[in-house]
């Protein structure tokens, strides 16, 4: 049976390359024998590659034509053996800077338009928010979102009465670093500098009440040692017992990276990220100077009160007429403070009597009802705060985790991020996301908890994660929406320790 190679495709050879070597003179020179030798093994080479492919080609062509392979890989052509994993965001290094929402050149493009629209006398048309005003649209969110976010909380810290959570808090003094040696450091440090003018004397005078400045400064050295020692990882683990995988990378951490286990709590979970309360959420910044007398409450909280919700011990300005732009400036016509709005007590009011616990009615149900309302409500919380930051604005740090609601973010020098110095402690301001309001602590998914087997460093490949509130509720007997199916790895098989080989 003759076989037809007509179907075949062409093979173009690739251009040998160029070994002749070129004269002072222009004129081309005869290539030397080492030159020769490299260029007969090359073109051998590529020769038997040739053949290899070529010998390919004719088989497939041929074994399609016989057979119809064609109509054979269309059926299966719509399956695939990928999973759907979606991959976890890499944890940024210090010197990083985090994504940019919207691009660079498109935040140029609106500088240029900003500027050219201030050189004209003319008025700028504002639209609510930026004018002052109400979506009245989003007021419901809000007040949703609130509603949400103190039914979860509520939820969550009943399931953790039955649920154990494990944070890892390395410390130095695991390590190499002495905190003793460290401590009585800084004590001679503290003594050195409590000495009299005198330089022949190398202990402080005793005056009356000098050894009480003494412990003190010894106190005052180890606080000093305990904050420093005081390094974590952030790593998080619903459940008992804790994961066996090795990725504490913090600095000085054993060359195991094994983590060091502690009981954890909410802040664990669901972390809180705290920003200024604007009175007026298009007036003036919050200085430096200011940075003690304004208020500082969740940022989630802080969204839903500039999106219309009312909390009496929050006041905010709420505008009945616009603010207008004129050629770059904003000119306001209302009174800078009306009589109807009372300061309120502030930071200084009770948290245990506010409305968040009162509001609950769920004592009577048990966790896994607890785990199933807590889990609605983070979803709820989720969708309405996504909602109203497509029109309010949140500003976060690009280098550090300082987040502040509102069109603009503060001029409080409080960062200590990658060169700060250069910045003189300013925050580098950029548009925030969902997860810098909100940030998820993604926590590795345990499928079963009666299973009772340990997550191990080999086969970490094979493990999912959710985020520790979700995990939380899902081990307590909530269900895990589809949105989640990409991340929990549930469609992946995890071999046994003596199977771990055989996977190909």
């Amino acid at each position: 049976m003759i076989i037809s190679c007509a179907t075949s495709k062409a093979i173009v050879s690739p251009p040998l390359p160029s070994l002749a070597t070129t004269a002072s003179s222009g004129t081309r020179a005869r290539p030397s024998l080492r030159v020769t030798c490299t260029r007969l093994l090359y073109v051998r080479r590529m020769s038997a590659r040739w053949i290899r492919n070529m010998h390919k080609i004719v088989v497939q062509n041929s074994f399609s034509s016989l057979i119809g392979f064609d109509q054979f890989k269309l059926r299966f052509r719509s399956f695939s053996i990928d999973s759907t994993y979606k991959e976890m965001p890499r944890k940024l290094k210090k010197s990083e800077r985090k994504p940019w929402v919207t691009s660079v050149n498109e935040l140029k493009r609106k500088a240029r338009l900003q500027r050219q629209a201030k050189q004209e006398a003319s008025e700028i048309i504002l639209r609510p928010p930026e004018n002052g005003l109400l979506v009245k649209a989003l007021v419901p969110f809000a007040c949703e979102v609130y509603a949400a976010r103190a039914k979860l909380l509520t939820c969550a810290s009943m399931v953790l009465k039955s649920t154990i959570v494990y944070s890892c808090s390395y410390s130095l003094t695991y390590g190499h670093c002495n905190p003793n040696k460290f401590s009585l450091f800084l004590f001679r440090s503290y003594i050195y500098l409590m000495q009299n003018d005198d330089p022949e004397k190398g202990y402080p005078v005793c005056e009356p009440g000098h050894h009480i400045k003494l412990q003190i400064g010894l106190l005052l050295s180890r606080l000093i040692v305990a904050e420093w020692i005081n390094l974590s990882c952030g790593e998080v683990h619903v459940g008992n017992p804790p994961h066996k995988i090795r990725t504490c990378n913090v600095r000085g951490s054993p060359a195991t990276k094994e983590h060091v286990w502690e009981i954890g709590g909410m802040e664990h979970v669901l972390p809180v990220v705290e920003s200024f309360h604007l009175y007026d959420r298009i007036g003036r910044a919050v200085s430096h100077d200011e940075r003690l007398e304004v208020d500082r409450i969740p940022a989630i909280v802080e969204l839903c009160i500039q999106a219309g919700l009312d909390i009496p011990e929050y006041p905010t300005r709420r505008r009945t007429f616009p603010v207008y732009n004129v050629a770059g400036r904003m000119i306001d016509f209302e009174k800078r403070f009306p009589k109807h709005d009372s300061p309120g007590d502030g930071f200084w009011e009770k948290r245990n009597q506010s409305s968040e616990i009162k509001s609950m009615h769920l004592l009577g149900d048990d966790v896994q009802g607890f785990a199933t309302r807590g889990m609605e409500a983070w979803e709820k919380m989720l969708l309405g705060s996504s909602k109203i930051m497509e029109k309010y604005g949140v500003q976060t740090c690009g280098y550090c985790s300082e987040v502040q609601v509102g069109p603009k973010g503060h001029r409080v020098r409080n960062c200590q991020a990658f060169k700060h110095q250069m910045r003189d402690g300013q925050h580098a301001w950029q548009e925030a996301t969902m997860d810098d309001l909100i940030p998820p602590v993604h926590v590795w998914h345990v499928r079963d908890m009666q299973d009772g087997r340990l997550l191990v460093n080999g086969l970490k490949r094979y493990y999912g994660k959710l985020p520790a509130v979700v995990e939380l509720f899902a081990q307590a007997g909530a269900k895990v929406g589809e949105n989640y199916a990409s991340m929990m790895r549930e469609d992946v098989a995890v071999p046994g320790p003596d199977e771990e080989k055989l996977v190909v």
